[in-house]
């Protein structure tokens, strides 16, 4: 969400993408029957801050897909852009303008 800090690791978009069904062990169809849907079919693809990026976030921006395209889990193409400002110290080669108000 806007203005929410965000530092290396953060998730900053949350999905999960299924992975195609295998034939199951016997155990493994045993700890499905019991806690049902398994975990091993859904691989976590999240989006994550990348290393050394510290800031907050300015924008984000949602493009919806086709909604055409829509099937049967209802599934859509979607597109997101965050935008995020960072502090950094100046550093040698750096543009810097300065104001002065009389």
């Amino acid at each position: 969400s806007v203005g929410a800090y965000v530092k290396p690791g953060d998730i900053l978009v949350g999905k999960i993408t299924p992975q195609s069904e295998v034939e199951l062990t016997a155990e493994e169809k045993l700890l499905q029957a019991i806690f049902g849907k398994s975990a091993r079919n859904a691989r976590d693809t999240s989006l994550k801050a990348p290393p050394g990026v510290y800031g907050t976030v300015i924008k984000v921006f949602d493009f919806k897909g086709d909604t055409n395209k829509i099937n049967s889990a209802n599934n859509y193409l979607e597109r997101v852009l965050i935008h995020i400002a960072q502090n950094r110290n100046i550093k040698v080669g750096d543009k810097v303008r300065f104001l002065f108000l009389k």
